[in-house]
């Protein structure tokens, strides 16, 4: 979720994350001390919204729509702004042409591709994952759509990176996207 928000501030599409923090309901909270600036900003963004999705981490896309309809409500934000919950591939790829990037949820034995390290793998964590799809392959001819490219949501550790995952197509069975007022 805050790496949506983030997308469309940063990219001075709408402003989400405004730089006025003590406005909003969860300026209180104490990130690393290490992080500064637009840093500091995400990690209390990140921190607030782990508060609001009924896990702690939106693994499901139906309570990451409610989070963000949540957000939008209590951040003063009324000019009908909305997640918008999709039921698969064409939804998400649909979402990318229009400029929305594509919260998707995957789940245990999900298969993806990571480029930086070359390998192919199985997701097998015991919960579902949510991660930020926003662009997509095609075939050789451009009719048949094959993956989607993700944002993990995690960390970079040495060379492997986890902003550019290839996920089939096949493994995304719901997603929810913002649309900006």
């Amino acid at each position: 979720m805050g790496m949506v928000l983030q997308y469309y501030t940063r990219m001075n599409i709408y402003n989400f994350i405004p730089s006025l923090t003590y406005r909003l309901r969860w300026s209180y909270y104490n990130p690393n001390p290490r992080l500064s600036g637009i840093n500091y900003l995400a990690e209390q963004l990140h921190q607030y919204l782990r508060t609001i999705t009924r896990d702690g981490f939106g693994s499901s896309i139906i309570d990451i729509e409610s989070a963000f309809e949540y957000y939008f409500r209590c951040n003063g934000y009324t000019n009908n702004e909305q997640a918008v919950i999709g039921s698969g591939k064409t939804d998400v790829k649909n979402a990318i042409n229009w400029g929305y990037p594509t919260i998707c949820a995957i789940y245990n034995g999900t298969n993806y591709y990571n480029p930086s390290s070359g390998q192919s793998l199985v997701y097998s964590l015991p919960i579902g994952h949510a991660i930020i799809a926003y662009g997509y392959t095609m075939n050789n001819w451009n009719i048949v759509l094959q993956e989607f490219i993700c944002h993990f949501g995690w960390y970079d550790s040495g060379t492997t990176r986890f902003s550019e995952i290839f996920v089939n197509k096949n493994a995304i069975s719901a997603c929810v996207y913002v649309v900006p007022a």
